[in-house]
């Protein structure tokens, strides 16, 4: 199961456009239950960076595809 939730956690950090902000529940070894910066502060993101994971995609100006691939409503829909 770690290594499924590792490999989700990677997918979603290379489609997120963005440094590494996403960390798996297992960091060399150990335990990763609170994913946060090293001041223990948790990780944001941007809305464009959440349709992104949401569309499954990197590409810029994506508006469908993923979990919604007839688009989304809304002013922020596009990435």
């Amino acid at each position: 199961a770690w290594k499924a939730a590792n490999a989700v956690s990677d997918a979603r950090d290379k489609i997120d456009g963005s440094d590494d902000k996403d960390q798996g529940i297992q960091i060399d070894g150990k335990a990763n239950i609170v994913p946060s910066t090293p001041d223990a502060i948790a990780f944001t993101r941007t809305p464009q960076e959440v349709l992104r994971i949401v569309y499954l995609t990197d590409q810029e100006g994506a508006s469908k595809g993923g979990f919604y691939p007839n688009g989304m409503n809304g002013k922020i829909k596009s990435t």
